[in-house]
């Protein structure tokens, strides 16, 4: 006897699911999965056909649950006809192992073969067949279309815009900074926002390291913006879909403040001005000084009158804080006056427009100016070192009523939009102490509606007994039935309300059960139009194949002409190519003969610049010797006169030491002949005879400078000569033209 069933599993891992929607063609029946036991549908040959609706089984590829199938045998026709959930783990054939059945589920982790050993097939029809393998194929392509996409239907993440517009996903990348001007908007996908026919309401909640959720007043709609009072904190929104589920987005970087904002505050407020702001109280322009004081923040406040000048309405007001009374507005916050001992304070402009507590409803020029004055308010009320502030400290802790006051949470919802635990938003106490105010999937009315606990008789028979009874000094007794009295009205108010949530909840099981009727009926229609659709696939697959047949042929024909084709364009090739190569290598000779005449025209350039510098350099020098009119023939006529005038300066040389001699004598004895007339006192024929011999020897000086000046001139002409002969033999030899010159 072969036993059909279907179990599901969720600890068990595998990406094969094979779904027989189609047996009640053989006298198969759809079944909850939901029952303990799998029911007996019908018996075709000795064999019992358990099944699961199409529905439930789309449902669980849609949760990817795994599912299982198992066919297994049992030889025995007399076999017991009980219901049974059993489970057959399958091992390798080639670890030779047995089959066994076992009930516990950490053995089926260790299976290798999870699949449908159908023994034996061939008992079951050809359609049947066909349709276990169309319907995988289709499953899978469901599966594979379910994994492309991004972002399933209804689900919604969290995301951040950044300056350009553009929406970042905060889930793809948690590393995101989110400062208190960042916005946040909860979206189905950067593309697609998320409207209301899927999020219902939203709630965002705030929470530091070791505190609980609490509520963001005002924060209930799908973009936000945090504020500076948030600094430190991290975010999470509870989100409410239109199909009574919820589901939560939380952050995993804390909220901080604009860095270059925060510097330019904590600065300011350390000077003796402090850090200024206006605000508008009820139509009043006031101007707040905040700096820090022993005690704290210390307030200057000015009213700005019509004339923009100011008056002082306190010097400075120590003892004040800020808070917001909601993120509705993004200008407005709360300044909470102290009440002085000074009546005159008590009385100024400031406090009249303040409530009986001492609150102050400010509207800033924008929301910037309020996160300014926030941070500069909460820098300056910071009991240490102004300076260790950073942008991610906690300015504005929470208060213990203001924790106290905190709501539950709802349960946090996966993706799938079931029930999971989140350890990094709250932790599982919380998480287990919290009940969804909207369940994904409506649980049954015993499940959810808790036992009725009537009233007590006794309590009332007491009240009765009580009030019959004169009203004596026992006043005990009086207490006691008025707590009873407010217990039993209470009780009253609780089984009312219980009354009322069994009705509410009942509504919606009905509402359930209707839609399910109608998708099961909708269900039989789509499959009639499956089995219509098949038949004209089918036939379809025919035609098409009979085309395919017949243009296969023609094209077989037409590639064995392409083929001889080819054959004979690979012949040309091979010519063509042949004579590539004799025309290659005449291409290289040519080459090499014209890069040989291309360097031997290189030199032949060089030469003629090398000559044409020196024609210049030459005709320079001729230009410098012929100046004043002079020709070459005259200096040809100097260079010829050259020897007999060396001659006659050897000639004058020689004189002139001659000269110079005689000179050296004569002056010598002129000079002892006038000393020797002075001594003996000749007469006037002598001393002019000393006279013209004195004039002979200046005029034998001045020849002297002559000839001297005559010799360098010629020792000038005689290199010039030289060169130019130098020269004249250089070209000479050089082979040179007239025109070359």
């Amino acid at each position: 006897m072969k036993l059909l069933e279907f179990s599901d599993w969720t600890d068990v891992q595998t990406q094969q699911i094979v779904v027989l929607p189609r047996l009640e063609e053989h006298g198969a029946l759809v079944s909850s999965p939901g029952s303990a036991l799998p029911h007996v549908l019908h018996q075709i040959n000795d064999t019992r056909v358990y099944d699961w609706s199409l529905e439930d089984i789309l449902n669980l590829l849609k949760q990817q649950a795994p599912l299982r199938l198992h066919v297994s045998e049992d030889d025995n026709d007399s076999a017991s006809t009980v219901e049974k959930n059993e489970i057959l783990v399958v091992e390798d054939e080639e670890s030779g192992e047995e089959k066994k059945d076992c009930d516990d589920s950490s053995i089926l982790s260790k299976a290798t073969n999870i699949t449908l050993p159908f023994s034996p097939m061939s008992e079951l029809s050809s359609w049947t067949k066909r349709v276990v393998s169309e319907t995988s194929k289709q499953v899978n392509k469901y599966k594979q279309q379910q994994q492309q996409q991004k972002q399933p239907l209804g689900v919604v993440s969290l995301f951040l815009q950044s300056n350009t517009g553009a929406f970042l996903s905060l889930q793809q990348s948690s590393t995101q900074e989110i400062t208190n001007t960042s916005l946040l908007i909860i979206r189905k996908s950067a593309t697609e926002p998320a409207g209301n026919d899927i999020i219902r309401s939203c709630q965002w909640y705030a929470k530091a390291d070791d505190e609980e959720w609490r509520i963001v007043p005002g924060a209930i709609h799908t973009a936000f913006q945090p504020s500076a009072d948030l600094a430190g904190h991290f975010l999470r929104c509870v989100v409410h879909l239109t199909d009574s589920s919820s589901l939560t987005c939380h952050t995993e970087t804390k909220i901080q403040m604009v860095p270059t904002l925060f510097q330019g505050i904590r600065q300011a407020t350390q000077k003796a001005t402090g850090y200024s702001s206006v605000c508008m109280v009820n139509n009043v322009t006031f101007r707040f000084s905040i700096s820090r004081a022993d005690s704290g923040c210390a307030l200057r406040v000015e009213q700005v009158l019509a004339d923009h000048s100011t008056q002082v309405v306190h010097e400075q007001l120590e003892g004040a804080h800020v808070s917001l009374a909601s993120y509705a507005a993004p200008k407005d916050f709360q300044l909470h006056l102290p009440f002085s001992e000074n009546d005159e304070e008590n009385h100024s402009l400031l406090y009249e427009l303040a409530d009986q507590e001492g609150i102050v409803s400010c509207q800033a020029l924008n929301r910037l100016g309020r996160e300014s004055f926030l941070i500069a308010f909460g820098i300056a009320n910071y009991h240490g070192d102004a300076s260790s502030c950073q942008p991610s400290m906690i300015l504005y802790p929470a208060t213990v009523d203001r924790l106290s006051s905190t709501p539950s949470l709802p349960e946090t919802l996966d993706t799938n939009h079931e029930p999971t635990s989140t350890s990094k938003v709250a932790s599982d106490e919380t998480t287990r102490s919290t009940t969804p105010p909207r369940s994904p999937i409506p649980p049954s009315t015993s499940s959810v509606t808790p036992p009725r606990s009537p009233i007590p008789p006794i309590p009332i028979q007491r009240s009765t007994s009580l009030d019959t009874r004169p009203h004596g000094p026992n006043e005990q007794l009086q207490q006691q039935l008025l707590e009873l009295q407010r217990q039993n009205v209470e009780l009253q108010k609780q089984n009312k309300q219980w009354q009322n949530e069994k009705a509410v909840l009942q509504a919606v099981i009905d509402a359930r059960e209707n839609k399910l009727e109608d998708a099961q009926q909708e269900i039989a229609q789509l499959k009639g139009q499956v089995e219509a659709q098949e038949k004209s696939e089918s036939e379809r697959q025919d035609r098409r194949l009979v085309e395919l047949k017949s243009a296969l042929e023609q094209l077989t024909k037409e590639l064995q002409e392409k083929d001889s084709l080819i054959a004979t364009v690979q012949a040309d090739c091979k010519a063509l190519e042949d004579k590539y190569q004799q025309g290659q290598t005449i291409v290289e000779a040519h080459q090499q003969e014209h890069a040989a005449l291309t360097m031997k025209l290189q030199k032949l350039k060089a030469e003629r610049c090398h000559f044409k510098q020196k024609n210049e350099s030459l005709q320079k020098e001729i230009a410098v010797i012929c100046k004043n009119g002079r020709t070459i023939r005259q200096v040809e006529k100097l260079i010829a006169d050259d020897a007999a005038r060396q001659q006659e300066v050897a000639l004058l040389r020689q004189q002139k030491k001659e000269a110079l001699t005689e000179l050296e004598h004569y002056r010598t004895a002129y000079q002892e002949a006038k000393h020797a007339q002075k001594m003996a006192g000749l007469d006037l024929d002598v001393t002019r005879l000393l006279e013209r011999n004195a004039e002979l020897e200046r005029l034998v000086g001045e020849l002297t400078e002559f000839v001297e000046a005559k010799e360098s001139q010629l020792e000038t002409v005689k290199r010039v000569n030289e060169a130019l002969q130098a020269e004249i033999h250089s070209l000479a030899q050089a082979n040179m033209s007239n025109n070359d010159i």
